[in-house]
């Protein structure tokens, strides 16, 4: 609710709202297409203010990108000259429905979303795997990669696509010289490798 240069929080589990002062200030829930997430956020001219349901911030205020996570979280990247900040600086985070952090990366440019409990993350323009404490696992070293599908990952070395496990041995050499599209039916993925399509199974089996 606004009240002309408030805007209040109601939250049906406490007597009182929140209150976000300041003009120019909005404040959205977290999208409901990610999941039912007890935390909301609102932009200001200072950055992005990630709150709980208590109106507690649980991150540092920065100028964020709140997006989907995979697993039941939020995945929170920072928005302000991603170039211009060192590769060590900086973090993403994934953020639990209840408002606390599962995993903070650090060291690499971009993270993909939980699939398989691997996370892709880049570095360099390169491509790797860290798992879901945060262990890197598979050392970028991949000039495109996919996501993790049943304990396997198809990924890109010297212009050939080739299929490691997740303790990063190469399980299909890098043969195949042309891979441009996925699809999703029955709750398997498609993969399209020189021009014939495989789910990860029947590569494996191929």
């Amino acid at each position: 609710v606004s009240d002309g240069n408030n805007i209040l929080i109601f939250n049906v589990n406490y007597a009182d709202p929140i209150v976000i002062s300041g003009k120019n200030t909005e404040a959205d829930i977290v999208n409901s297409y990610y999941g039912s997430f007890e935390f909301f956020y609102y932009e200001d001219n200072k950055g992005t203010h990630v709150l709980n349901d208590k109106g507690e911030e649980i991150l540092p205020v920065s100028k964020y990108w709140l997006e989907k996570g995979g697993d039941n979280t939020v995945r929170v990247i920072s928005r302000v000259f991603m170039d211009d900040i060192a590769t060590k600086d900086k973090k993403i985070y994934f953020l639990n429905e209840d408002a606390t952090i599962r995993l903070t990366l650090k060291g690499y440019d971009k993270a993909g979303e939980i699939s398989n409990e691997m996370i892709k993350a880049e570095r360099d323009n390169l491509y790797g795997f860290v798992d879901v404490k945060g262990n890197e696992v598979v050392a970028p070293d991949y000039q495109e990669a996919r996501d993790f599908d049943n304990g396997y990952a198809l990924v890109r070395k010297s212009d050939h696509w080739g299929v490691i496990n997740k303790q990063g041995d190469v399980v299909i050499p890098f043969k195949y010289s042309h891979h441009n599209s996925m699809s999703s039916m029955n709750g398997l993925i498609s993969y399209s490798i020189d021009d014939k399509y495989y789910t990860m199974q029947e590569l494996l089996d191929a």
